[in-house]
């Protein structure tokens, strides 16, 4: 699967982007209007130990981002979507479910199940994150917002490209 680039401009103009998806090389059922940011600085994850709060500020502070009005999106990534969805409510859903039955009367609980909970409930947290459009699609920002990167494109999506509005990834 090759990377692939496009000038930010010509995604905010929707000149010249092909009508096949980006994830599938299918032929789009409809051009979906995304938003897509760039990824976190990799200094911000210093900032999770002083708490999830400063984390979440530096990166909301340093994003950069492009909206797309028209993305192609093909059908199988609006299945994608709504399966990833549904399996990170389950977990979520399942762990909170589970939870009432862990904790004993007296208060206390098992640790270890307490723990196995927790890590379930923040899969599910993950797997709904990456349920988003944007992150269906599998483009990001670069930090410049130059350019819209497609690191994993399919190749009908990559041979699609306009010539020249394509860069060297």
């Amino acid at each position: 699967m090759p990377a692939v680039q496009i000038s930010s401009g010509q995604v905010t103009a929707a000149a010249g982007l092909p009508r096949v998806c980006a994830r599938h090389g299918r032929d789009a059922t409809q051009m979906k209007s995304l938003r897509f940011s760039s990824r976190p600085r990799p200094w911000a994850y210093a900032l999770i130990p002083l708490g999830l709060l400063f984390f979440l500020i530096a990166v909301v502070v340093m994003r950069e981002d492009v909206w797309a009005p028209r993305w192609p999106w093909c059908g199988r990534c609006g299945v994608l979507r709504v399966v990833r969805l549904l399996a990170g409510l389950a977990l979520l859903a399942g762990a909170f479910a589970v939870l009432p039955g862990v904790v004993d009367a007296r208060g206390g609980g098992a640790g270890l199940e307490i723990a196995g909970l927790i890590v379930v409930a923040v899969l599910g947290l993950v797997v709904v994150s990456r349920s988003y459009a944007s992150a269906v699609a599998g483009a990001h920002v670069s930090r410049d917002s130059q350019w819209v990167r497609v690191p994993r494109a399919h190749e009908r999506f990559a041979a699609q490209v306009v010539p020249g509005a394509a860069g060297a990834p």
